[in-house]
């Protein structure tokens, strides 16, 4: 599989183009990454929402293979379903994005939203295609076991269940 490269450079230079922002007051806040918990199925309804306000909205998708009426189907699904990613300021633009249609909740910690790293939203920007999918990049089967490297399921073998991509 082939993962075309998009010059890291030119992606941070197109997020500070959106950072920061001025308050009303003066008071400049900075635009970070934030992840979104939609509805189900309302991914795209959210993005073009929050579009429709100038808030950058990233939401990967990959195209997976699955059985319809007895035939092999292509279908291109969210990456993370139910989750998408908005780049907007606190508290500038919260309400329009805590209340846009389709949006459960910012996530976070209790009332407190929490801020992604540009590095993590970059990485997953890099990975897209020409056709605005993230390829599978594995040769994984079904019953494969799998060692998580980093994260909180670290150290622990898990066996595919549903492989991406075929």
């Amino acid at each position: 599989m082939r993962i075309t490269s998009i010059n890291s450079a030119n992606l941070i230079e197109e997020i500070d183009k959106f950072n920061p922002s001025n308050d009303s007051d003066g008071t400049r806040h900075a635009r970070h990454w934030y992840v979104i918990y939609t509805k189900p199925h309302a991914e795209d309804l959210v993005q073009e929402q929050l579009e429709k306000r100038d808030i950058p909205v990233f939401l990967p998708k990959i195209c997976e293979f699955r059985f319809r009426r007895h035939k092999l189907r292509e279908c291109i699904q969210p990456l993370f379903p139910n989750y998408l990613f908005a780049r907007f300021t606190i508290p500038d633009e919260y309400y329009d994005v805590k209340w846009a249609k389709g949006v459960k909740y910012i996530v976070g910690s209790g009332d407190m939203s929490l801020y992604l790293d540009d590095s993590i939203v970059i990485f997953l920007k890099e990975q897209v295609n020409k056709k605005g999918l993230i390829e599978s990049q594995h040769n994984l089967k079904y019953g494969d076991k799998v060692r998580v490297l980093q994260g909180p399921l670290e150290v622990s073998f898990r066996k595919v269940l549903t492989p991406r991509g075929g």
